[in-house]
């Protein structure tokens, strides 16, 4: 059971509302034991917080099929502020009934706990990345997350939304990507150029073969 077909069963399983946000938008998202869960059905959003000079630092990204406020199953209420990279689609489930649904079904349970799981080692992975990563690391590494995501056609990423997803200047993000890609064609230079070598020197010694097989003849 991928995460689209685990968000399909709880919305077969619990009464849910939806609403549609959209894009380029900012949202507040509210959930704990009194709230709900909240499930992307279409578009790509990012959940930010504010950081001490004033900027948006981006906590995670969500495509459809994701879970947002399964921290909400415990006690705690807390609200995490949101931004549209397309148009979004949301539907939210009652966290008690979500909780209640997870008692009762062992395999809805499990693969919950996976689904769970696999985030937890994300963010892990983004953590080590934004301690001890540079900023072309951070790139890189949003770069990444981007290309495993469901995208909606609409979406789109400004050089303000990667520096909010890395948590820098969009200066320094046009630059750092500028010199990425100039390092990248020097790269694939270098690649054919090497690769011309290794064919011309096959060449030579395929000619050299058959010159040896005529002196023998």
């Amino acid at each position: 059971m991928d995460k689209k077909e685990l968000c399909s069963r709880l919305l077969e399983e619990l009464p849910f509302h939806t609403m549609e946000i959209k894009k380029k938008n900012f949202c507040t998202l509210s959930f704990g034991r009194g709230g709900y869960v909240w499930i992307v059905r279409r578009g790509l959003m990012m959940s930010v917080r504010n950081t001490e000079d004033g900027r948006y630092k981006a906590l995670g990204i969500f495509d459809a099929g994701s879970l947002i406020g399964v921290g909400g199953l415990t006690d705690e209420t807390r609200h995490i502020t949101a931004y549209t990279l397309s148009k979004t689609v949301l539907s939210f489930v009652p966290v008690k009934d979500a909780l209640a649904l997870l008692q009762k079904d062992n395999q809805l349970c499990y693969y919950f706990m996976l689904y769970l799981s696999r985030n937890l080692l994300d963010t892990f992975n983004d953590l080590e990345i934004n301690t001890l990563g540079t900023l072309e690391d951070r790139i890189r590494a949003f770069e990444g997350q981007i290309a495993q995501k469901n995208l909606p056609k609409d979406a789109s990423f400004s050089e303000v939304v990667m520096a909010m997803a890395v948590g820098a200047h969009p200066g320094s993000i046009s630059r750092i990507r500028k010199q990425l890609k100039k390092n990248e064609e020097s790269e694939k230079e270098k690649a054919n150029s090497l690769q011309m070598d290794l064919e011309e020197k096959a060449a030579q010694l395929d000619e050299t073969a058959v010159q040896a097989g005529q002196e023998q003849d």
